[in-house]
């Protein structure tokens, strides 16, 4: 998966000790990949790796603790939530993060960490991704880089197109993932989507869309289709509810800058950003007790 480890033993005697241990940390992300098709709870060897991370992510050279800090939290994706314990692990993740950032600041952080492009080649060398791993992926990667609204950088355009691509492959194959669960449009090569863990899959917009909507609410946090839970980790959890409360305050503050608004317009903002709050809470709930998560954010 790692270039460097497919090069004879004689080639390598000018490669850093750092950039090899990158390739293999990236490799065994990409073997528990491949080992773990599905979201069940973390095994005991997972456990270990996210252990042997986070000891890393304190105790390593600056470089690899930015290595060990993003695989660890890209590591949400290999399983379910599990245990309270292992909930912690991803949230001291969350923390060794923003300490690193506070630390090199964002430049040096997004250069030394495990990029997007890093992860697919990684992954699709042992298995390839389904659309639901690529989907939590993108928030993981977006959480991340920090990105929250706005133009896609580079490595989340690609992930984009990614789930997108397995969700076209999903539905040559008949899969359940065939068509927008909400408007019911083909999957086209650059649609955004979100993937929840029971594969029915919808537009971002659509989703956006949902939060405006005046359903049952019921159905909230659940699949419009089957009704199943949503199954967001935390860390995903996180990136999808600030994602959606930073695009509510851009627009208001747009809305406040506009020198044609008049004070009651922009007073009328407030009832909006209300709902607005209270439909993300029942939209995507935080399942378990996860203040500490809100560190990632920052």
């Amino acid at each position: 998966c790692c270039p460097l480890l497919r090069r004879p033993a004689t080639s390598l005697l000018g490669t850093s000790g750092h950039d090899l241990r990158r390739c293999r940390l990236l490799a065994k992300f990409a073997e528990f990949h491949a080992a773990t098709p599905t979201e069940e709870p973390p095994s005991m060897a997972l456990r270990e790796f996210r252990g042997s991370l986070l000891q890393l992510a304190r105790d390593g050279t600056q470089k690899m603790a930015c290595v060990a800090t993003s695989l660890l939290l890209y590591s949400e994706a290999l399983s379910c939530e599990g245990k309270p314990s292992d909930q912690k692990v991803m949230v001291a993740a969350a923390r060794e993060r923003l300490r690193l950032i506070e630390r090199l600041g964002r430049t040096r952080w997004d250069g030394f960490r495990v990029s997007g492009d890093e992860l697919l080649t990684s992954m699709r060398a042992h298995a390839g991704p389904t659309a639901r791993r690529l989907s939590v992926m993108t928030r993981l990667v977006s959480m991340a880089s920090g990105w929250k609204h706005g133009a896609l950088s580079a490595e989340l355009t690609e992930l984009r197109r990614a789930v997108a691509g397995a969700l076209r492959q999903a539905s040559e194959h008949g899969g359940i993932a065939a068509q927008c669960a909400v408007c019911l449009q083909d999957w086209g090569s650059e649609d955004s989507a979100i993937v929840p863990v029971c594969g029915h899959a919808l537009h971002t917009d659509c989703f956006w869309g949902l939060l405006l909507s005046h359903h049952a609410e019921g159905y909230r946090g659940r699949c419009r289709t089957c009704r199943a839970e949503a199954g967001w980790g935390r860390i995903a959890r996180s990136n999808i509810r600030c994602s959606v409360a930073s695009a509510v305050a851009a627009a208001v503050i747009s809305a406040s800058e506009n020198e044609g608004a008049k004070q009651a317009e922009t007073r009328d903002c407030a009832p909006f950003v209300t709902m607005m709050c209270e439909r993300m809470g029942s939209e995507i709930p935080e399942t378990t007790a996860a203040a500490g998560s809100r560190a990632a954010w920052r």
